[in-house]
């Protein structure tokens, strides 16, 4: 609706600058985002993931999963994009400015890793969900130094890949609220960022007791590091 649509963007802080353009949210969006700024495209990508239809694009040579996942997340109501190496994923990514990413660690020409990374050259908040059979914390450690959000072991089991979705749409809502709050966000410790903190730190307030780091990843849907 008209009203979920504003509220999504005031929390993104887009209000601001939408109802400065001369049609207001009438205003069509060129494709890429064109017509506004980075900083503008950022904050709608916002908004478009609290509305809970997030765009998604899926990096994966397998064309088997790709399909698999295309169907999952049309079901949820999700946009799905897809590509079968990092340079088409770039290619996608720059054309059709994704709310989240899911991609996989053994890729042809350019690695998992490496796209990664190459990604967050481009945007430094997108979600980035890695994929991987590599059950090794040197993988692990590799792709968190290249910017990964999050871990989903193969196979894919579809239950955990939508919750994880899920959870990074919250924590992208929370992010956004926090930065209303705060006026543009608290400052965190590198590896973490305040919606992810908010979550652990109200899951400890209800809990009222220690907890073990499995619990509160269980509690608050967010994941282990891989080990």
């Amino acid at each position: 609706t008209d009203e979920e649509l504003i509220h999504a963007c005031r929390l993104a802080q887009a209000d601001e600058f939408v109802t400065q353009f001369p049609d207001g949210y009438d205003t069509y969006i060129e494709q890429g985002g064109t017509n506004v700024s980075g900083g503008q495209k950022q904050r709608l990508c916002i908004a478009r993931a609290i509305l809970k239809k997030p765009k998604i694009l899926m990096i994966d040579d397998d064309e088997q999963i790709l399909f698999a996942m295309k169907a999952v997340f049309e079901y949820q109501g999700w946009e799905s994009l897809s590509a079968q190496d990092v340079l088409g994923g770039l290619r996608l990514f720059r054309s059709e400015k994704p709310d989240l990413i899911l991609i996989d660690y053994h890729l042809p020409r350019i690695n998992g890793i490496k796209g990664v990374q190459m990604i967050r050259e481009l945007d430094g908040e997108i979600p980035i969900i890695v994929f991987t059979i590599d059950e090794s914390q040197e993988v692990a450690d590799r792709f968190i130094e290249a910017g990964a959000s999050d871990f989903a072991l193969k196979p894919i089991k579809v239950p955990d890949i939508i919750s994880r979705i899920r959870l990074h749409i919250r924590l992208m809502e929370a992010e956004a609220k926090l930065g209303n709050q705060d006026g543009g966000g608290r400052k965190q410790a590198k590896g973490i960022v305040s919606a992810t903190s908010e979550l652990i730190e109200d899951c400890l307030r209800r809990s009222g007791e220690f907890l073990a780091v499995e619990t509160i990843a269980e509690q608050t849907g967010l994941a282990c590091q891989t080990t």
